[in-house]
């Protein structure tokens, strides 16, 4: 995996848009290839098919997508059957994942239908599956913890919520729409301060 472990990161403030530009930063590569990506005002990319799903969550600004607007927070599963391409008159940020119609995927997820995963999901729910990459939704209520001990990266994204992360020597506080990463072999706690959702990718190291 592409990316700082143990440091907690904004991808937006990170790669923001810049003026003219579209920008992509490769996170993962192979079968399950993560990116993101950072579009300007006024700018798209082309409508493709692709033999894969897509799986957009938009972290900062809108896009269109299949037709339909995405703001901060939405979500969309791609089709393979029909060109897909990004339009965006805001600019935008926007993680990608890319799931192959191998993989399972949960049937909670809508294809080519805009969703927000607190408001369609109201249980932890494992969204996909492969060999090399899972994705889970967690719902976390307030004052709650959770412990991993894990032999596979870990990527979090808190989409809504507060909270704070515990290894062996470093306690950090995570909040909406920050990241935080963890390497094979680390233990970690979670604990809640708001009610709070997530998303955990789990790749094989």
């Amino acid at each position: 995996m592409n990316e700082l472990f143990g440091q907690v990161f904004s991808i937006a403030k990170k790669h923001p848009p810049v003026e003219g530009c579209t920008i992509s930063k490769s996170v993962n590569q192979g079968e399950n290839a993560i990116f993101y990506f950072s579009l300007a005002e006024n700018t798209d990319i082309s409508a493709e098919i692709f033999p894969y799903h897509k799986f957009i969550y938009v972290l900062e600004g809108s896009v269109t997508i299949c037709q339909q607007l995405l703001k901060t927070g939405d979500s969309i599963l791609t089709p393979c059957e029909i060109p897909v391409g990004m339009e965006t008159k805001t600019g935008v940020v926007y993680l990608e994942i890319e799931l192959p119609k191998s993989n399972f995927i949960s049937p909670k997820l809508p294809i080519g239908k805009v969703f927000s995963l607190p408001s369609l999901l109201k249980e932890n729910t494992k969204l996909t599956e492969s060999p090399k990459l899972e994705i889970h939704f967690y719902t976390l209520e307030a004052g709650k913890s959770l412990t991993f001990d894990s032999n596979q990266d870990l990527y979090l994204l808190d989409l809504a919520g507060q909270g704070s992360i515990t290894d062996q020597t470093t306690t950090l506080k995570i909040s909406d729409l920050q990241s935080f990463c963890i390497q094979h072999g680390t233990s970690f706690t979670l604990e809640t301060k708001d009610p709070l959702q997530l998303l955990m990718l789990k790749l094989q190291a």
